[in-house]
């Protein structure tokens, strides 16, 4: 009995842990954008080429964006394939990708299509289609 205790009271602090560990945490994009701008135009010492400043500046933070968005999608990606790994039989990485709850169920009741779904799932993880 006191095995079963101690088994029950790991697992339920094990998911507390890891469900207070999966809440993003948003970081200030446009503080970090105006940094970005001034760093790169504090670094630049050649003389004006014609160019707008406020293309300049809008082509700058288009950069940003977009190597702001590839890291958070390479983050996801891995967040997801661990969520599979770790908690895979109980959908934990459909319900953090809010895949519907209808799928997410019979996902839990078939053990993950007898392990076809998880095999697909982490497929589809890893080449960026789910």
């Amino acid at each position: 009995m006191k095995k079963l205790t101690a088994f029950l009271f790991t697992g339920m602090l094990f998911l507390t842990t890891v469900a207070l560990a999966s809440f993003p945490v948003e970081k200030n994009k446009t503080q970090d954008k105006q940094e970005l701008v001034l760093n790169q135009q504090n670094s630049v010492d050649a003389p004006h080429t014609g160019i707008d400043a406020s293309a300049e500046m809008s082509e700058l933070e288009n950069n940003f964006e977009s190597q702001d968005q590839s890291s958070t999608q390479i983050e996801e990606k891995w967040i997801l394939v661990l969520l599979l790994v770790f908690l895979g039989g109980v959908a934990a990485h459909r319900w953090y990708a809010r895949k519907p709850i209808g799928w997410n169920i019979l996902f839990i009741l078939t053990a993950g299509g007898c392990g076809v779904w998880l095999l697909v799932d982490l497929i589809h993880i890893l080449t960026d289609q789910f």
